[in-house]
């Protein structure tokens, strides 16, 4: 080891070993919550893909590709940085402050494509105002810029122990200053536009509309980032020892892209709770809507009447002749107009089934002569069907 990394060590040894349980912990605690949200994400941007992609233009599949893919290069760095620690420079305080591990983590908190999402909401929330967009955009290429010039300036440092200069302490306030300005803009506009009812949103009501909503607002204002930009400017005071700013640079990077995806994907839950049939109403529940078949087609419902004949008095020599026809069939559904066993063409509309004893020529019992009817005195009862 030469005499600087022995001093190095030295110098780093003095810095952490009197709080080494607090500084390895915030160290933890930032890469574990790294690791979470990258699974979060991963989970939105499934869901994304498999559902909602085709409910949003291209670009905004694109840029949540390419967040995707970003955000898993960063996680990868952070887990190359442990085994860093922990496996080839174990048990050295040296490897804890090293600037070519820390001085990037800058670079990767620059997200204007997120950032980017949010200002494209606000724009369209707020009746597409261009004076939103200009200013936003400004704020976020600024931002970006200073990032980077943070990085720069950091990695020109002989260790990451020294002083910071001060062009890296301007580039650092410039830097978290931009995406804080920003995000107050987004912020203020979205919020504006929801309270004010600018945009069509679901009316709530109640306590637990209440939390409903104010879940829709942190959701579509993007407040978390906000939150969070806000701690980091309080706590940055010109130098990363601090131990709270150590930890939230961690996973800060992800805060916009799963905050973005939430977004997307609330959007898309509601259009497709609407398209089934259902949305939320003032009280909390869920009412009916119209369905792309308003009523079920009607149905065709067969009555058959028939005829029962009771003959007690009938003599053993006079045949009774039953009706014969077939039983008739009356069809409630306008498509089915002719009758079972017959041909609409064969009858007209005045013509009748049914033969009445004045077109019907009774018949003659052979026998004795006499007319066959119903009662055995010669006559037959007017109306009834008779047949052979």
């Amino acid at each position: 080891m030469s005499a600087n990394a022995t001093v190095l060590e030295e110098t780093a040894r003095a810095l952490i070993e009197p709080r080494k349980g607090a500084f390895l912990g915030f160290l933890f605690s930032g890469f574990m919550a790294d690791t979470i949200l990258l699974g979060v994400m991963m989970h939105q941007t499934q869901h994304f893909f498999r559902y909602g992609r085709k409910e949003f233009s291209h670009w905004v599949s694109v840029d949540t590709l390419i967040l995707m893919i970003f955000h898993l290069a960063i996680t990868f760095y952070t887990w190359s940085y442990l085994l860093d620690i922990f496996a080839y420079k174990f048990g050295e305080y040296s490897s804890l402050t090293a600037k070519h591990w820390i001085g990037y983590y800058n670079v990767m908190d620059a997200v204007p494509i997120a950032l980017s999402h949010f200002a494209y909401n606000a724009y369209k929330f707020n009746s597409r105002n261009k004076f939103i967009p200009i200013l936003t955009g400004s704020f976020i290429l600024i931002s970006a810029g200073a990032s980077f010039a943070s990085s720069t300036f950091f990695l020109r440092q002989e260790t990451a122990l020294d002083p910071l200069s001060t062009n890296m302490q301007i580039a650092s306030w410039i830097w978290i200053a931009g995406a804080l300005t920003a995000d107050t803009i987004i912020a203020s506009g979205i919020m504006y536009a929801l309270l004010f009812d600018k945009v069509s949103s679901p009316t709530f009501t109640g306590r637990l509309a209440l939390l409903r909503r104010l879940a829709h607002l942190t959701r579509e204002c993007q407040l978390p980032p906000l939150v969070l930009h806000l701690a980091v400017l309080i706590i940055y005071r010109g130098r990363f020892s601090n131990l709270a700013f150590f930890f939230i640079q961690r996973f800060m990077s992800k805060i916009y892209p799963v905050t973005r995806l939430w977004v997307i994907n609330a959007r898309y839950n509601l259009r497709a709770s609407r398209n089934i049939g259902h949305s939320t109403d003032g009280e909390g529940t869920s009412q009916s809507q119209s369905f792309s078949m308003n009523k079920l087609p009607e149905r065709t419902v067969i009555h058959v009447q028939t005829e029962t004949y009771d003959d007690k008095d009938l003599n053993s020599q006079k045949t009774l002749v039953p009706a014969a026809g077939p039983p008739h069939i009356q069809l409630s559904s306008p498509r089915h107009k002719t009758l079972r066993g017959h041909h609409p063409e064969s009858l007209s509309s005045n013509e009748s089934e049914e033969y009445t004893d004045s077109t019907y020529k009774e018949p003659v019992d052979g026998r004795n002569g006499s007319v066959v009817g119903l009662g055995g005195d010669g006559d037959s009862r007017r109306g009834l069907t008779l047949r052979n």
